[in-house]
């Protein structure tokens, strides 16, 4: 605003931005139908500019008055600053938003939200699909491009469990981790026998340390 300020001033011819705030207040350059005020949202602002500046002025009012525009902060008001700016040949450059937009169109590129489904039951898709591949699993909305990078496919019931052969398959889509478990709803419809056998097969599978983690653990 400093730099503009001293644009403005050199435009019209003043010296100092004090000569600037006589000149506005001569030629009565703010709308004679109106009473310019700074609320006192604007007083942050005010405050940064006039500690940049070195400008001691307090501000003791919620609206308060510029017209006249004695201090050179208040040349900062919106219509005084309008009014000063439309006296030069700078008003010709000022141009609005959508013709800003119509000479440098901005290319709105569509953003890419990586997203991990944490608990994913491939078992129950395959079924359904009949393979074990996996669709791109992207999709766009408002702009943004959403894509599940990663899955981690929850094998919680023992007679699901692929084989190594098939697991060796599965690991080939890099998006899928795996981990296995034995859903607790099932423990007690099984007699000691199987759950043995289905404990000795998770701990070797687990031995393997190509698991991600222990899901659906028995209780």
């Amino acid at each position: 605003m400093s730099g503009l300020l001293d644009v403005i001033s050199k435009e019209l011819g003043c010296d100092t931005l004090q000569d600037l705030c006589y000149l506005a207040d001569k030629n009565c350059v703010y709308p004679k139908h109106s009473e310019p005020i700074f609320q006192e949202k604007d007083f942050k602002l005010l405050s940064i500019f006039n500690a940049t500046n070195e400008y001691v002025f307090e501000f003791g009012s919620k609206n308060f008055i510029v017209q006249p525009p004695y201090s050179i902060p208040f040349l900062l008001q919106w219509r005084i600053l309008a009014s000063l700016i439309q006296q030069t040949e700078m008003d010709e450059n000022i141009i609005s938003i959508e013709q800003i937009k119509s000479l440098r169109p901005v290319i709105e590129e569509n953003k890419t939200l990586r997203l991990t489904d944490s608990h994913f039951h491939l078992d129950m898709l395959s079924k359904k699909l009949g393979t074990n591949s996996l669709p791109p699993l992207s999709w766009t909305w408002s702009n943004t491009d959403y894509r599940i990078s990663y899955l981690i496919s929850n094998y919680c019931y023992p007679r699901n469990w692929p084989s190594s052969k098939l697991r060796s398959e599965i690991r080939k889509d890099k998006r899928i981790k795996l981990t296995f478990g034995i859903h607790p709803r099932i423990v007690e419809l099984e007699n000691t026998s199987k759950l043995n056998g289905w404990i000795s097969d998770l701990e070797w599978m687990l031995k393997a340390n190509r698991v991600v983690a222990v899901g659906e653990w028995i209780r």
